[in-house]
């Protein structure tokens, strides 16, 4: 539970003051920082609460549910 409430407080908090460009935010910088916290795992792109194992298996699926409806348009 605190473990969720850190990472709630960081996203709501400290994350929009790390990346704040004026109105806007450094998107640039942020994932430029995600990918050298989590290298070559499919963290820094996909969900950082879930394992790099899970993110493939969201992918998959996400790949699956995308060539199905394709072949559903013809």
């Amino acid at each position: 539970m605190n473990n969720l409430i850190f990472r709630a407080i960081k996203k709501l908090i400290f994350m929009p003051l790390k990346y704040k460009k004026g109105d806007d935010y450094n998107a640039e910088k942020y994932w430029q920082n995600r990918f050298e916290k989590y290298d070559n795992s499919l963290k820094g792109i996909g969900h950082e609460g879930l394992s790099h194992k899970k993110n493939k298996k969201m992918y998959k699926q996400a790949k699956n549910d995308f060539i199905n409806l394709l072949n559903e348009l013809n």
